[in-house]
């Protein structure tokens, strides 16, 4: 009697089932420290955005690395904060496509 043997396209698809699960465990890792490096710098603003691992939070703390940073571009924060609060209160209230052309932000 013989033992099976998967074919060739089944080992390497079982391969790269186990390598993404692999890659997925170390990324939560790195997440995982970086979330609590990041709570330990800046507390606030783990409490201010939902995904700190998000495209627009990365941009964010790719200009503002510490809250100091932070601190002194407050008014660059908040009027992105206003930007985004108004694009989606003009989507929520329109029901429509974000149309980048009507967006402005009053200082």
């Amino acid at each position: 009697m013989g033992s099976y043997v998967p074919e060739d396209d089944v080992q390497a698809l079982r391969q790269l089932v186990r390598l993404r699960h692999s890659l997925q465990k170390i990324k939560k890792n790195y997440q995982r420290r970086a979330s609590s490096l990041l709570g330990v710098i800046c507390p606030e603003y783990t409490q201010l955005v939902k995904n700190p691992f998000g495209e627009i939070s990365c941009m964010i703390l790719a200009k503002y690395p510490t809250a100091i940073y932070m601190r002194e571009a407050e008014h660059a924060l908040v009027c992105v904060g206003k930007k985004l609060a108004y694009i989606m209160y003009s989507i929520l209230k329109n029901e429509s496509l974000y149309d980048p052309q009507r967006v402005f932000v009053q200082t």
